[in-house]
């Protein structure tokens, strides 16, 4: 499943940012290709069931995903470096701080954070088609949604693994539970996948698959790690598998590249370092180049230190005005039981990432 880490929009100039949330850069699904498990488009979960019409029901005993409503998001940004991508070496840093932001609460156009840029490290000439983004390992959500059947239940990120306490970035897989005919194999794992043929996985709500009604309770706030969601993202698939993790692809670098489902490839374009120099606990680094599509980096155009720069980030915003046909920001597992579904869990949804650093007309070497 595609995926990628940020969700917000950062819109910086040469001296300042400002952190805001746009209207729309993915497409929410219509009724005619409304369905689960989809990358392609956005599926609230109130807009479909479990047992609905050919396009948009699970198959009995089948798990699948739809979208809920995020209430928090939050995210801090460390550092933004510009890179070349054939030359590890070749870098400057053009945001070196502190970011905090919760975009689970922002509606669009909304003003979240602000800070500064810095371009003056960054060589003349040098063509730099790659950013590098230093951000928290443990990301922190919350959110709800409507039970995908006729219940009218509603379902919220629970606290019943709602913190992260391994977060050792080994390459294994043994913090990952699998399910087995329905239920749960291991009662210690927080992190679930429904088999190995998936390369995605979710936190658990409960300890087995519920039906429970949370509507009197409220949504828990729950730590995600995105080290653990890369690695598992990054491995191929293998005899229907996605389970030895000698088969994790890395770049030139050591990157973990992470698999398009766009594409059925695996991305050089999109990926986490563990460890290297730069490496600090607790924090991660994603790495994008302009062959993705989704970075936009002076149009391609060498550097020239005597231009104006600046850089947006955009993200597809979470709050879409408590509409729920358009509930975004988290994916929610399900069960289909029959005509009704079971709860199994949540995790951050992709985001619709565009990035655009830019350099308007060159000013005079005299001001």
């Amino acid at each position: 499943m595609k995926k990628f880490l940020y969700l917000f929009l950062i819109l910086f100039t040469y001296s300042n940012n400002v952190i805001s949330a746009p209207n729309s850069l993915e497409s929410f699904c219509t009724s005619d290709n409304k369905g689960w498990n989809l990358d392609s488009c956005i599926t609230s979960c109130p807009s479909i069931k479990v047992d609905g019409d050919y396009v948009s029901s699970l198959s009995d005993g089948a798990v699948g995903f739809c979208y809920g409503q995020a209430t928090v998001y939050k995210e801090k940004i460390y550092k933004l470096t510009l890179g070349v991508s054939n030359d590890g070496l070749e870098k400057c840093t053009i945001f070196d701080g502190l970011l905090i932001i919760d975009s689970g609460t922002a509606n669009p156009n909304q003003e979240i954070a602000n800070g500064d840029l810095d371009f003056s490290t960054c060589r003349n000439g040098v063509t730099y088609d790659t950013l590098y983004i230093t951000s928290n390992q443990i990301k922190e959500f919350a959110g709800s949604t409507t039970y995908p059947d006729s219940s009218g239940s509603i379902a919220r990120t629970t606290n019943y693994c709602n913190v992260e306490t391994d977060t050792d970035m080994n390459s294994d897989l043994t913090w990952l539970d699998i399910m087995a005919s329905g239920s749960y194999t291991d009662a210690n794992l927080c992190h679930i996948r429904p088999s190995q043929g998936w390369n995605t996985s979710w936190i658990k709500a409960a300890s087995e698959p519920t039906s429970v009604d949370y509507t009197s309770s409220s949504p828990v706030i729950t730590q995600w790690d995105e080290w653990k969601s890369t690695l598992l993202n990054s491995l191929q698939l293998v005899g229907g598998q996605y389970d030895d993790i000698d088969t994790a692809q890395t770049d030139n670098e050591g990157y973990y590249k992470e698999y398009d489902s766009d594409t059925g490839d695996f991305s050089n374009s999109v990926g986490n370092l563990y460890s290297n120099g730069d490496w600090q606990s607790g924090k991660i680094i994603t790495k994008l180049t302009t062959s993705s599509g989704i970075l936009d980096i002076f149009s391609g155009q060498p550097f020239d230190k005597n231009a104006e720069h600046s850089a947006e980030i955009s993200i597809y915003a979470k709050n879409r005005n408590a509409d729920i046909n358009k509930e975004y920001g988290l994916r929610f597992y399900f069960l289909r039981d029959g005509s009704s579904a079971k709860f199994l869990g949540t995790n951050p949804s992709n985001t619709g990432l565009y990035i655009s650093i830019k350099a308007s007309a060159s000013k005079s070497p005299f001001n």
